[in-house]
């Protein structure tokens, strides 16, 4: 009896764990702006750069080509909106990419 008092604790807990997950799975994206676009790209460059840790904790491999594929993905942004971005989304993107660069140059070393 025993047993199976443990076995349907168990079970509960891990309902609960699926509904908490759910609950966590069903909020909505946040809004689409150009800032987080930008961020989405430097996300990954930064992944690509080894600096976000994997599901385990451990850091990612270093894919250099992609850190450098991601930050001309948004060079080619900065040329391509150039005159037609509000001042801070400017400088965002500006400032965004001489993070990347500058960090994407420390690693190369």
């Amino acid at each position: 009896m025993q047993e199976n008092k443990s076995d349907a604790q168990e079970e509960t807990l891990q309902e609960g764990e699926i509904q908490e997950n759910q609950q966590v799975d069903q909020q909505p994206p946040p809004p689409a702006s150009f800032e987080f676009l930008v961020s989405g790209m430097a996300t990954q460059a930064i992944a690509a750069m080894g600096h976000i840790p994997g599901d385990d904790g451990k850091p990612m491999p270093v894919r250099l080509d992609y850190a450098r594929h991601y930050i001309e993905l948004l060079n080619i942004i900065e040329t391509k909106t150039a005159g037609n971005l509000s001042d801070s989304e400017q400088r965002f993107l500006q400032n965004t990419l001489h993070q990347l660069r500058m960090l994407f140059v420390a690693i190369k070393k």
